[in-house]
C-alpha cells in the first residue's frame, strides 16, 4: 500500500509538471498564430479537395 502511495505522489507531481510547462509554452507564444492552435490558416473544403486530387495524381 505504501508503494502505491508513492506511485500516486510521483503522478500528480508530474501532471503538474506537465501542466506548468504547458502553461509556460502558452504564455511564451501567447502573440503568435500557431499552425497548432489553427490560426495560421483556414482549411476549406475547396483547399482540402485540391489537395487531395494533387495526392492522388502523384
Amino acid at each position: 500500500m505504501k508503494h502505491k502511495a508513492k506511485l500516486q505522489e510521483k503522478v500528480q507531481t508530474l501532471f503538474a509538471t506537465i501542466e506548468e510547462a504547458e502553461n509556460q509554452e502558452e504564455r511564451s507564444h501567447a502573440s503568435q498564430d500557431l499552425s497548432e492552435r489553427g490560426e495560421v490558416s483556414e482549411m476549406t473544403s475547396e483547399k482540402l479537395e485540391t489537395a487531395v486530387k494533387q495526392k492522388n495524381d502523384c
